[in-house]
């Protein structure tokens, strides 16, 4: 399987020129990694109105937070959202991500979410597509035929 790297990278445009998300980012953390997690949670989805502001993934997290452990569902989402898209990277640098740049962790994996989403939602339908033509045989080939010889029986 093939490794793809971040779409969007930790620094650099993260926000994807939304404000929203970038002050989310920094005064309201939980809330944003709450959103992060539900558009993975919904994947390929891109629906806005399938997000709350307020869920279990944000109280966790706020409740991580208090005691300094924000960083650890972090770590675990941001490997799963990485895992999903066979992002390169391993643990290690999720967890370092999530202990040292929190809210530019987050704001990149919800950017990568959206973007990815979107890009999902412009691709063609896979599966069975009919041939405009209909289905077409081809006549069988003919098959030489030999005969059946019978053995010799041995004698008795």
């Amino acid at each position: 399987m093939s490794q793809n790297d971040w779409q969007n990278g930790l620094c650099s445009g993260v926000c994807g020129g939304d404000c929203g998300d970038c002050c989310a980012a920094w005064f309201c953390t939980p809330c944003l990694y709450g959103r992060a997690s539900q558009r993975l949670d919904i994947y390929p989805s891109n629906d806005e109105e399938q997000i709350e502001t307020v869920d279990t993934n944000c109280l966790l997290f706020w409740l991580t937070s208090t005691c300094f452990l924000h960083w650890v569902p972090m770590t675990i989402k941001r490997t799963a959202l990485r895992e999903h898209f066979s992002i390169r990277g391993n643990q290690f640098k999720d967890a370092m991500v999530s202990l040292c740049c929190t809210p530019c962790g987050i704001a990149q994996m919800n950017t990568e979410m959206k973007d990815r989403a979107e890009k999902a939602q412009l691709l063609p339908p896979q599966g069975y597509q009919a041939h405009p033509q209909g289905m077409t045989y081809q006549q069988p080939q003919p098959q030489p035929m030999y005969p059946v010889v019978p053995h010799p029986q041995p004698p008795q």
